[in-house]
């Protein structure tokens, strides 16, 4: 939850783009984290541009991406 709560003080500081790449490995640590994705959605929508979304939540898949790449090269 600490990475949780560090994304939060970071999105509360407008820095969308670090706080959702924090987000995202709160998410790969602790699938309850994502409870909190429909309303940091909402908020992304007001405050930034559709591009600037579709950025931001490429950068967090691309975390999602390298957690998967990196425990699969582990474990085999």
């Amino acid at each position: 939850m600490t990475l949780l709560h560090a994304a939060m003080v970071l999105i509360v500081y407008h820095k969308w783009y670090l706080g959702l790449i924090i987000f995202s490995g709160a998410v790969s640590v602790k699938m309850n984290v994502l409870l909190f994705a429909p309303s940091l959605f909402l908020l992304m929508l007001k405050a930034m541009s559709i591009k600037g979304v579709f950025l931001a939540l490429l950068g967090a898949a691309g975390v999602q991406v390298c957690c998967a790449l990196l425990y699969s090269y582990l474990s085999s």
